[in-house]
């Protein structure tokens, strides 16, 4: 079994640094796709099931591009900024939920006429 590094230097070695950067914009419209599908409600384990396995492979992508940049510090000082303006955010408006936790549509009016029809 190879290591994480070994792994990711193959990786990038057998299909270029670009191919991977392309993969992880393919994997993230995958997992774009699946998100929208869960909000279906049909099918809901295999859209579950599919949802679980878009992330993963966004995750790996995103941990080679990580170590192959060698961002990690960066990218986890990004996230903790952005987890206190989230936090900061939440404090601010705590009388505002998601329209999704209400149940109401996300769609302006217009285009939930259209998708009806």
């Amino acid at each position: 079994m190879r290591t994480q590094k070994q792994l990711f230097e193959e990786s990038i070695n057998k299909w270029s640094i670009d191919s991977q950067i392309l993969m992880l914009a393919e994997e993230s419209s995958e997992l774009s796709v699946a998100s929208l599908h869960l909000l279906r409600k049909k099918k809901v384990l295999k859209a579950m099931d599919d949802f679980v396995e878009e992330v993963a492979d966004v995750e790996l992508m995103i941990k080679e591009l990580k170590w192959h940049f060698q961002i990690q510090n960066r990218v986890s000082l990004a996230r903790e900024r952005k987890e206190k303006r989230l936090n900061n955010y939440l404090d601010d408006r705590e009388d505002r939920t998601f329209p999704l936790l209400l149940g109401e549509d996300v769609y302006p009016k217009k285009i939930n006429k259209k998708r009806r029809q």
